[in-house]
């Protein structure tokens, strides 16, 4: 009996880390697809509450699952940071790893804003079409493209639970535009490449985070967390990737974390703290082969989960105010969400990911998430050395 629980608990903690399970999936962790669409997803059934009940009304309904809410952008967000932080390891260059994100973002989301308001803004609009194609609301939505967040086209859903919001997911634009442009400064100053000097700051970013947390009351308003939160998240999504090869992947510090996130979560003074334990999930689940995603094998759909659910969502109220019910809007909006999302990956996304090459110094084809062997030796040899 004691042999048998000697073996249990060893199977628990386990001696396997995140860079082994990178290597042995060529570069690429085989959770993290299912972390892109369940997090894409549960955006779009977070405001299925939103968009029919009201802001504060549909909340109400869903109070009992504020920590899964609470914990959807964080994980976003340090998942990104994860992602983004091998990308600019691997090239290496400022202007190329800003091209190559911007590739990747503005495509999609200026052919969503197009939609918006050429397409949905006229046929739903209360105004009419000069009034319409005249207002200064119009003409500065299209900021949204160039990170100019703006969200309300003339005469739109002014009668909708959430009036005149044509896509509140766009809110993120700005968090998203500071991450990369810290990462730039990462990149520029070399804190990518030396693992105690980065971890050293973001120690430093902790203690001024959790102060001014404590000091603001940021945790004290439920799941809604300034955009500074979700930069936290992206860099200590940056650190973990540096740190890969010593972060062991454990049943025992899962169940540790999950337990630690619902203390902090509820504990709201000390909120902040629980980012930490929300990035070890957002590992262990990526990197375990049972959460392999096949679905997104012929794509990545996430994004465009993300950009279209809301509109789509407002869309469907408008249309069918009878049916007004998280229950048929949720799946409702989903379906017809990812066959958008499929549209924009094979027709936009995927086709703007082809001009990496002509961007990339190397002149290799930089949108594969693949590491080449020989690289990542040398990439470990190096971070090593950093250690000294």
């Amino acid at each position: 009996m004691i042999a048998r629980m000697t073996k249990y608990i060893h199977g628990l903690s386990g001696k396997q880390t995140v860079q082994d399970v990178l290597d042995a999936n060529r570069g690429a962790g085989p959770g993290f697809d299912f972390w892109r669409f369940f997090l894409s997803s549960s955006v779009i059934f977070l405001h299925s509450f939103h968009v029919c009940y009201g802001v504060h009304n549909g909340g109400d309904r869903v109070l009992i699952l504020n920590p899964f809410f609470g914990m959807i952008l964080p994980i976003f967000f340090g998942l990104s940071g994860f992602l983004v932080a091998g990308s600019a390891i691997r090239t290496e260059n400022v202007g190329i790893f800003i091209s190559f994100r911007a590739i990747r973002l503005v495509p999609a989301l200026a052919v969503e804003v197009t939609l918006s308001a050429l397409i949905v803004g006229p046929l739903l609009t209360t105004v009419s079409l000069k009034e319409y194609f005249i207002s200064h609301k119009f003409f500065i939505y299209w900021g949204n493209i160039i990170g100019r967040v703006r969200y309300q086209l003339p005469g739109l859903f002014e009668h909708n639970p959430v009036a005149l919001t044509v896509n509140e997911n766009l809110w993120t634009l700005h968090a998203e535009l500071e991450c990369y442009v810290i990462m730039s400064i990462f990149m520029i100053s070399g804190i990518i490449h030396r693992r105690l000097l980065s971890i050293s700051v973001w120690a430093l970013a902790t203690l001024i985070m959790a102060i001014m947390s404590f000091e603001k009351g940021w945790f004290l308003r439920g799941s809604i967390y300034p955009a500074s939160v979700f930069v936290y998240s992206f860099c200590t999504g940056v650190v973990a990737f540096l740190w890969r090869d010593k972060i062991i992947l454990s049943k025992l510090v899962l169940i540790f974390s999950i337990i630690s996130y619902i203390v902090f979560y509820y504990f709201r003074i000390s909120g902040i703290i629980a980012i930490l334990p929300l990035i070890y999930i957002m590992i262990w689940v990526g990197s375990n082969e049972k959460f392999k995603f096949n679905v997104l094998n012929h794509g990545d759909y996430s994004y465009g989960l993300y950009l279209y659910g809301f509109v789509i969502q407002k869309t469907l109220i408008l249309l069918l105010p009878r049916l007004r019910e998280w229950w048929f809007v949720f799946p409702t909006s989903l379906i017809i969400t990812l066959i958008f999302s499929m549209a924009s990956w094979n027709f936009v996304e995927k086709p703007a990911l082809k001009m990496k090459k002509y961007i990339s110094r190397r002149g290799a084809n930089p949108a594969s998430p693949v590491h080449g062997h020989e690289q990542r030796k040398q990439e470990m040899r190096r971070l090593k050395s950093d250690l000294i």
